[in-house]
């Protein structure tokens, strides 16, 4: 029996490998449907209720939603030249309204950025790319503050703000690095490297996810690590495989989901057993940003490459006699309550 109670609520049909991600505040959810920016509104408890599209088609390659929630950070991909890309904030508020590109009209990059992640306080947008460098954009000033590079001098395939604003943290093949931010005038000094991937797999993506707290950071390679970020040492294994394209924790940090290329599994993050699998949802693996928990911890949005985005309402599960376990106790069963 699953630990944690999962049912699809509604399927919103949209186009193969769409992004998907709830604004901070559960207003709305965006996604990219036909190339179009779609807005879907959302009621108290999380269900569709309109949708807005942008009349101007975007070929995207990884968005990002600023915690403000007026704001969507996108890599958009030339129609005419498949290898020109710019790196545009669009107005949420008005979809229709001219992008802003970063960090200038005429910006234009030789490269498909892969993830973006915004800073907590909205200031600083942070990107990678198929190339060896994490590209940092003061949006304030809109303007570049800085690129970063780690030992390996591999590609980076993954980038994440701490929840604080403080850190960065980035994962090529091999490690993972942390840079604090409030360093070197803000353009950042690398405080830690971590040897995520020691033996050493080929794979095609990577992913690195910091908990709601900030105390802890995944890395997914060829196993899925958790790592105590003060100390920098190994916390525990979530799970040895290769095929995890994408991590992350619930808002509240209860729940930790690892996206294989055919499945997701839900952790229980007191214990890290399984409680949940969703089989056969095909995930859209070939990026990231394709999961999106609502900040509610009750709705679950996934992306698939069939062409719809699934929503799912997930029930924390107690047992018949409501009888709780310490979550101190991690060889221990723990259950959860709605």
């Amino acid at each position: 029996m699953s630990l944690l109670s999962l049912s699809k609520r509604e399927t919103i049909p949209t186009s193969c490998y769409s992004f998907v991600g709830y604004s901070a505040d559960g207003r709305f959810l965006v996604n990219d449907i036909g190339e179009k920016i779609w807005k879907c509104s959302l009621d108290d408890t999380g269900h569709v209720t309109s949708v807005n599209a942008s009349k101007k088609e975007v070929i995207m390659c990884a968005f990002k939603l600023i915690p403000d929630c007026k704001t969507l950070a996108a890599c958009e991909q030339s129609s005419a030249y498949r290898a020109k890309f710019r790196i545009m904030l669009v107005d949420l508020e008005n979809l229709n309204n001219p992008p802003v590109i970063l960090p200038s009209e005429d910006t234009v990059y030789n490269y498909r950025f892969v993830s973006l992640s915004f800073s907590s306080d909205g200031l600083y947008l942070a990107g990678v790319a198929n190339c060896n460098d994490v590209v940092v954009w003061n949006l304030h000033e809109k303007k570049t503050m800085c690129h970063l590079r780690g030992v390996d001098d591999a590609t980076f395939q993954c980038v994440v703000f701490s929840p604080d604003g403080i850190h960065l943290a980035a994962i090529t093949r091999t490690f993972a690095y942390i840079w604090n931010m409030k360093l070197n005038n803000g353009h950042g000094e690398l405080v830690r490297t971590l040897d995520h991937n020691k033996d050493y797999s080929y794979l095609n993506y990577m992913s690195i996810a910091y908990s709601s707290n900030g105390k802890s950071l995944a890395t997914a390679s060829s196993r899925v690590i958790v790592w105590d970020v003060s100390s920098g040492k190994l916390d525990i294994v979530v799970t040895y495989s290769d095929s995890v394209n994408q991590i992350m924790w619930s808002p509240d940090g209860a729940l930790f989901i690892c996206q294989h290329i055919y499945s997701i599994a839900i952790y229980s993050t007191c214990n890290w057993i399984v409680l949940a699998y969703i089989e056969d949802v095909a995930p859209s693996c070939l990026y990231a940003n394709n999961i999106s928990f609502h900040p509610n911890n009750k709705n679950l949005a996934i992306s698939n490459n069939v062409g719809d985005i699934d929503i799912y309402i997930y029930c924390k599960w107690s047992d018949k006699n409501n009888v709780f376990f310490s979550d101190k106790i991690r060889s221990a069963l723990f259950y959860f309550t709605c």
